[in-house]
């Protein structure tokens, strides 16, 4: 069953592309795919049926090569089902004897010459190479839109802004005020700057520090508010103002320390006065450049730097301690009752 490039109507000149199977492709007979890189011929109009996979009968694979301008079938292409057919022809010629009717011929399918195919990624590249690229559409000029700030953006920008060292003068830090503060009371775009101390007496809205004379620092909460019309908002920064050192007479000064020398500075390991055995820490200065001078009642037991002697007992002996606080032409006398064991 051949047909040759004159019946079909065709010139050998003439070229077919062999496309790629697609499984939403209806194909009839003679129709030539490629899948996967191999060749196929349709045998019967298929539909769906995976090439190399399907059952016999439905696609044939051929070599590329051998891919003829008209494929010619025969017998062996249509595989088992086409000689029982062949069989049951003769069959029925041999027992009803007839007169020869024209045998139908099948219709088919056109091919054309094999021409090279190209890869996919071939074509792509082809066709990337001759795509005219594309001009991106002009953008609009685009203008930054400035905005308007408000009164509060203002107000809040403004107390960000303003921190210690803007204000410490010349202080080293907020836990040691001793001078005067730089506090402005008034910004930029008509801010107005208010302060608020909570101890004035020491820190003045303006500044000023006065240190307390007691001895002992301050901690002062110093408040900002800054205002633009209607829109305001606060602050605060904790500052300590340092006392001044108080000058004593060398009266006070032998006073202060009388006052302050008691036993739990003089024990040292020892747990108590009545029940002595390990030396004594008997300090000879104190403060404000006191001197401490020791003197004892058994020196044999217990001398003036403080050294316990026991070997020298055989009981428990009381000693009495003398401490002489002195500053200048100033001083006093502190006594201590002990009693070391053996």
């Amino acid at each position: 069953m051949g047909y040759s490039d004159d019946d079909l109507g065709i010139s050998p000149q003439e070229e077919q592309e062999i496309t790629v199977w697609n499984a939403h492709t209806v194909y009839y007979d003679d129709e030539i795919v490629e899948y996967q890189g191999r060749y196929f011929i349709a045998l019967n109009k298929t539909f769906a049926e995976v090439p190399g996979r399907c059952k016999p009968g439905i696609w044939k694979e051929i070599a590329y090569e051998s891919i003829p301008s008209v494929y010619r079938y025969d017998e062996e292409d249509y595989g088992e089902d086409l000689y029982e057919q062949n069989d049951m022809s003769s069959s029925v010629e041999e027992k009803q004897p007839a007169e020869p009717k024209a045998t139908p011929q099948k219709t088919a399918q056109p091919v054309k010459p094999a021409t090279v195919k190209k890869t996919l990624a071939q074509q792509k590249e082809e066709k990337a190479q001759t795509a005219t690229p594309s001009k991106s559409a002009p953008q609009p000029l685009r203008r930054d839109m400035q905005l308007q700030p408000t009164d509060q953006s203002l107000v809040n920008e403004a107390l960000k802004a303003m921190d210690f060292k803007k204000i410490k003068g010349f202080n080293s830090d907020e836990n040691s005020i001793t001078g005067k503060l730089i506090l402005p009371q008034t910004g930029k775009d008509g801010l107005i700057f208010t302060w608020e101390s909570s101890h004035p007496q020491y820190i003045s809205a303006k500044g000023e520090v006065i240190r307390p004379k007691d001895g002992e620092d301050v901690a002062v909460n110093l408040g900002l508010t800054v205002t633009l019309n209607q829109a305001k908002a606060t602050r605060f920064f904790t500052l300590w103002v340092k006392a001044e050192e108080k000058v004593y007479t060398d009266q006070e000064s032998v006073d202060l320390v009388y006052d302050n020398l008691t036993f739990k500075q003089i024990l040292g390991a020892n747990t108590d006065a009545a029940r002595i055995d390990k030396d004594l820490p008997l300090v000879s200065s104190a403060l404000h450049n006191t001197a401490i001078y020791w003197a004892s009642s058994e020196r044999s037991v217990v001398d003036e730097s403080g050294s316990v002697y026991r070997t020298s007992i055989s009981k428990a002996t009381p000693v009495r301690l003398y401490a002489i606080i002195v500053k200048g032409s100033c001083e006093r006398m502190k006594t201590f009752d002990i009693t070391v064991i053996p």
